[in-house]
């Protein structure tokens, strides 16, 4: 079994892989990206990107650029502008209000100051 990585430029939020009670991940599903195709899969307007591998973490918010299956984002990257309307104080809270009222029953209280332009790689 091979292992793949794909590159992702996004905004949003970043959580423990395990931030919501056990057996709720699948409230994620028709968010998460589709880590082998080149489209991003924005659901509602947001995507997410969970470490199954290492259970590092768990990304929602929007991609902003993504490079698959071990091709790399070409940089440098200007994180300050890379998140556009996203990454101002009223976007932050636009994209804060989003994740929490798409994902109630999680009881994420996600704040305009959790929002950060992330860039990282993912293995699959």
């Amino acid at each position: 079994m091979g292992t793949t990585a794909n590159q992702y430029l996004m905004v949003g939020v970043k959580l423990p892989y395990r931030s919501c009670k056990l057996g709720d991940e699948d409230k994620f599903e028709p968010f998460y990206d589709e880590t082998y195709k080149e489209a991003i899969n924005h659901h509602d307007g947001l995507c997410v990107i969970s470490d199954g591998m290492d259970s590092k973490y768990t990304f929602i918010g929007r991609v902003l650029e993504k490079a698959i299956n071990d091709y790399w984002i070409n940089g440098p990257i200007d994180c300050e502008r890379a998140g556009g309307i996203y990454n101002s104080p009223a976007g932050k809270e636009m994209l804060a209000a989003l994740i929490t009222k798409t994902f109630p029953e999680l009881e994420l209280l996600v704040e305009p100051c959790d929002i950060g332009v992330w860039f990282f790689t993912h293995y699959h």
